[in-house]
């Protein structure tokens, strides 16, 4: 058994679509699932870390999230921005049970051990840099600190993450910890194996620090 991360599908998502380069949002849709089942087999567990769908846009919650049923794999979800069973959204708890029909767990975060370390696996990472963010209406230079109050406190240990619209995979904080970015524009829009992720660390894997 296998085990993947990936972030932030929008499914449904003009804009996300149209950056990615698709001419529909139906047309992105169905490639993130081609590429996904190419990779993940049914019994891989795959952590998908948010924005699974932008809000009630396209044809509503119940086809968006009826598209996570048909991707391979035991899936776990973390909460994204733009997923309104996160705390962005007024009384988001309430739609939890709605998410656990299509995914074995949902949570804020997550925290992992692999090869003996500590992963958090968050939709956000513990802070970005002016140049890290390119996503339309996100952070700027004058809004760095959008979603700080969800944001994992930086106490040194690797974090994954999504969020970023970025294809930059490997960043780090302001104190130095490593935080590996999977949204889909990273990834060539195909999960990744987290211990690809500790192969390309090398030895900064094992570090705290970066």
């Amino acid at each position: 058994m296998a085990i993947f991360v990936v972030s932030d599908p929008h499914f449904q998502h003009k804009l996300v679509s149209g950056l990615r380069g698709f001419a529909t949002p139906e047309e992105h849709d169905e490639e993130v699932i081609r590429q996904h089942n190419k990779i993940v087999k049914p019994e891989d567990t795959v952590y998908i870390l948010g924005d699974i769908t932008f809000s009630a846009n396209g044809k509503g919650w119940a086809h968006n999230l009826g598209l996570v049923d048909r991707m391979n794999g035991i899936k776990h979800m973390v909460c994204g921005n733009h997923d309104r069973c996160s705390p962005t959204f007024n009384h988001g708890y309430k739609h939890q049970k709605e998410f656990m029909k299509h995914f074995e767990s949902v949570s804020e975060f997550i925290r992992i051990s692999h090869d003996g370390k500590p992963v958090y696996l968050s939709h956000y990472p513990y802070d970005t840099t002016d140049d890290a963010f390119r996503y339309p209406g996100e952070e700027s230079a004058s809004n760095k600190d959008k979603y700080s109050q969800y944001r994992l406190r930086d106490e040194g240990h690797l974090i994954i993450h999504g969020h970023t619209h970025t294809s930059t995979m490997v960043t780090k904080s302001a104190l130095g910890t490593l935080q590996v970015n999977v949204n889909l524009e990273s990834t060539d829009l195909k999960p990744v194996l987290l211990g690809d992720i500790a192969r390309t660390l090398g030895s900064r894997w094992t570090q705290k620090k970066g």
